[in-house]
C-alpha cells in the first residue's frame, strides 16, 4: 500500500515528545489522513500551523498528553476536522484564536 493512501494513523502510546519531528516523517503521506491518534504521549506543546498539511483530517486525538498551552493557529488548515479530543492535558493558557479555521468542528 502506498503511504499516500493511508487514511488512519495510530501513534498513541509512543512516548512522543515533539510533534514537529513526527510531522516531518508524515510529510509525504499526509494528504489523505482522516484519523490521527496521538493520545497517551508526552507532547507538551504544539506550534502554530502544527497540522496545516492535514487537510483531510476529520478526527484528531491529543488526549492524555502534557499540553499546557494552545497558541493561535495551531489547527489552521484543518477545515475538515469534526472531532478534536484534548481531554486530560495540562492546559493552562489558551490564546484567543486557537480554534481559528475549525469551521466544521462538532465535538471538542
Amino acid at each position: 500500500m502506498a503511504l499516500s493512501q493511508i487514511r488512519s494513523v495510530d501513534l498513541s502510546r509512543n512516548f512522543i515528545k515533539e510533534w514537529p519531528r513526527v510531522k516531518e516523517k508524515l510529510a509525504n503521506s499526509t494528504s489523505k489522513i482522516e484519523k490521527l491518534d496521538l493520545s497517551k504521549n508526552l507532547i507538551r506543546s504544539l506550534p502554530s500551523l502544527a497540522f496545516h498539511n492535514l487537510r483531510s483530517l476529520v478526527n484528531l486525538s491529543l488526549a492524555r498528553n502534557e499540553i499546557s498551552r494552545l497558541d493561535d493557529g495551531v489547527f489552521f488548515g484543518c477545515e475538515s476536522l469534526m472531532v478534536l479530543n484534548m481531554s486530560r492535558n495540562h492546559i493552562r493558557t489558551i490564546s484567543d484564536e486557537w480554534l481559528f479555521g475549525l469551521t466544521n468542528l462538532q465535538q471538542l
